[in-house]
């Protein structure tokens, strides 16, 4: 089985691509991604925050579910600041060198501050984290958010990946940035690297690969393995209500204090 799906696999990476077609990356050819297609990708973050603070004090029915608005503003504060530590890394110019070294009298005071190959790593590093925990969100949403931000985002996972390559953060993001031949998603996404992320993880993480799993699947028509992973992710999801949830003792202590606190 293990030698049937290598070999898969390697036929899969084998096969040349179409000689007119074009190469991009594998997040613009998500689907459903007009579904996210709307000013939050131009607004600025403080007033999408407001926005959203706006919709989750409204009386029910809301205009927006809250935790679908509060997830976008989290993906595009995440793509911005990942779009940020980019380009930094791409420049490998310092933030002092980039609002410029002043002397005693606001003159400007020598060259640019130019980062070590350690830091920008480093930048490169945070920049791979943050991408991550945008498609962990939503993989539609942040796919669309990264389509907006600056292009060097497109490369970040794969510079990591080249000096560490068991990375998580950053093979889940090289995976949808991967650069593959226009309209043949489904002929050129194999499961392994998610099949990796999701074996790296810790159980209690597994939940948003997972899902990326099954979308990928519904794009190949595979719908078993496409429901035995939502179905997986779901458990994955309840268990961790049932962890965070207060029991009965914490609440029946809680309902204590607040009635001292009225009585007082």
């Amino acid at each position: 089985m293990t030698k049937k799906k290598a070999g898969a696999h390697s036929a899969l990476a084998d096969t040349p691509p179409p000689p007119s077609s074009l190469i991009i990356c594998r997040n613009k050819h998500w689907r459903y991604i007009s579904s996210f297609h709307g000013p939050w990708l131009q607004l600025p973050p403080e007033i999408l925050e407001s926005l959203a603070h706006q919709n989750y004090t409204m009386p029910a029915p809301r205009l927006v579910d809250p935790a679908v608005f509060y997830d976008v503003v989290n993906i595009r504060k995440a793509v911005d600041e990942a779009a940020q530590d980019s380009v930094r890394a791409s420049t490998g110019i310092s933030n002092t060198g980039q609002s410029g070294r002043m002397d005693y009298f606001g003159a400007p005071s020598g060259p640019a501050g130019q980062l070590s190959k350690e830091r920008i790593f480093k930048i490169r590093q945070k920049a791979v984290k943050s991408l991550s925990k945008a498609f962990t969100l939503d993989e539609v949403a942040a796919s669309v958010a990264t389509m907006q931000a600056t292009s060097t985002v497109e490369d970040v996972a794969r510079h990591v990946l080249k000096r560490e390559g068991s990375n998580t953060d950053a093979k889940y993001v090289h995976f949808f940035h991967e650069k593959i031949p226009s309209r043949c998603m489904e002929q050129y996404t194999p499961l392994d690297p998610l099949d990796d992320v999701i074996a790296s993880l810790p159980s209690e993480q597994q939940g948003p690969p997972l899902r990326t799993r099954a979308l990928v699947q519904i794009f190949k028509s595979q719908w078993d393995g496409a429901a035995a992973d939502l179905t997986m992710a779901l458990r994955i999801t309840e268990e961790i209500k049932r962890t965070h949830q207060p029991n009965q003792q914490q609440l029946e202590l809680a309902s204590r204090m607040r009635e001292e606190q009225e009585a007082w």
